[in-house]
This record gives C-alpha cells, sequence and structure tokens, in this order.
C-alpha cells in the first residue's frame, strides 16, 4: 500500500496551453470584426428606384369576379366543365 502522494507534471509546461489558446482565439475574434467594421464603414448607399407596378396572370388560375358566380359558388365555367 501506497502512503505517498502521486504528483504528476507537464514537463514544465502550462497546463494544456488553455490560456494562450484563448488569447489566440480572441486576438482572431478581434480582428475579424474589426475587419467588418472596416466593410461596414466602407459601404456605400444605394439609391433606390422604385420599381413599377405590375400585374401578373398566373397561368391555370380560374377565378371570375363574383357577379358570374353560379347559385352552387362555383364559377360558370368551372360548372360547364363537369
Amino acid at each position: 500500500m501506497m502512503t505517498a502522494q502521486l504528483e504528476l507534471g507537464f514537463d514544465g509546461n502550462p497546463a494544456c496551453g488553455g490560456v494562450r489558446r484563448r488569447q489566440q482565439r480572441l486576438l482572431r475574434a478581434q480582428w475579424w470584426f474589426d475587419r467588418m467594421r472596416q466593410v461596414v464603414d466602407r459601404a456605400f448607399e444605394w439609391e433606390t428606384t422604385p420599381g413599377r407596378p405590375e400585374q401578373t396572370w398566373l397561368p391555370g388560375a380560374v377565378r371570375q369576379p363574383l357577379g358570374e358566380r353560379g347559385t352552387n359558388g362555383m364559377p360558370s365555367e368551372a360548372r360547364r366543365r363537369r
């Protein structure tokens, strides 16, 4: 039975280099956000032009005004096709 305490070491290296790795990560993040700020500062405003109003017809759409519907609520064309 052992009565002495065992000691493990990392050959003089700090524990897994966590502090250094964290500092490097922070420096990379700082560089990235500085770069993104530069991109935003250099961006310029686009002049927007109003779009033309456009009415399109969807192929296959069968829709008629309410006045032209039959008594059962179906368009008269659809009734004829049945």
